[in-house]
């Protein structure tokens, strides 16, 4: 009977990375993609586990491969001094660290469109269930634990660009309100993902505020060509709920001649 060299369990130790995923995402990947190491640390997940089954399953493997482990170690810790790569990020009680499962929660069929995610997360703090919108895909939540991805509605509106949501209970109604700045418009949508209003750009003259109301009536947004008329920027970035009302944040530029 040979003696079998089992890996430890990665997930089991404080940095699922260390000395583990980092290295085999390093020798998977073309020798220009290096300094992106992070890019090639996701994968790594399979090869890890094809990994351990050969090293069971090769007992007579195991001086060879325990060589390969230094040497792997050794690139991994100059790589890390090179690129100054960290295991876990943030400060304080908000420290992260990267977990396979949870990154292996993310739905196969939104993969795809994964690189353009940009932003707006949040949670429903009756259900702890978090909402976000993914360019592209659609409407999603995230169960309590993070470990489930499910889509939500099936309204077209839901799969374009979601730059910021907030979930909020108003009149004991809890709904959803999605920012969509590349259509200048703010969705209001249910649980089920039922969008249920579209909120668009103002027209002028709605505010207490001369400047806005002058802004929403004349202020062009960009140089347009001939015989298109010009039109006000309305670039919704975010929203949120405070006492009774949603409050828009908007990317605007004002030209002073």
């Amino acid at each position: 009977h040979h003696h079998h060299h089992h890996h430890p369990d990665c997930r089991a130790t404080r940095h699922p990375l260390d000395g583990c995923l980092t290295p085999l995402a390093l020798l998977c990947s073309p020798i220009e993609s290096i300094p992106r190491v992070g890019a090639g640390i996701v994968g790594a997940g399979a090869v890890l586990g094809l990994h351990t089954s050969t090293a069971s399953c090769h007992g007579s493997d195991d001086a060879r491969l325990a060589r390969l482990e230094a040497q792997v170690a050794t690139l991994t810790a100059q790589l890390e001094v090179q690129h100054d790569v960290q295991l876990t990020t943030g400060q304080g009680d908000a420290v992260f660290e990267w977990d396979v499962e949870l990154t292996n929660a993310f739905p196969d069929a939104a993969k795809p469109f994964e690189k353009d995610l940009h932003g707006g997360f949040n949670e429903d703090p009756d259900t702890g269930i978090v909402y976000t919108g993914i360019p592209g895909y659609g409407l999603c939540t995230i169960s309590a634990d993070l470990k489930s991805w499910k889509k939500v509605g099936t309204d077209p509106r839901l799969a374009d660009n979601c730059h910021g949501i907030v979930v909020f209970k108003h009149k004991g109604k809890t709904q959803i309100a999605v920012a969509q700045n590349e259509h200048a418009r703010i969705l209001i949508v249910g649980l089920d993902g039922t969008v249920v209003q579209e909120i668009q750009q103002p027209k002028g003259g709605e505010f207490n505020h001369d400047e806005a109301n002058w802004y929403y009536s004349h202020t062009p947004s960009k140089q347009c060509p001939w015989g298109t008329p010009h039109k006000p920027a309305f670039a919704c970035t975010d929203v949120t709920y405070h006492d009774g009302k949603l409050s828009v944040s908007l990317l605007v530029s004002l030209v002073v001649s």
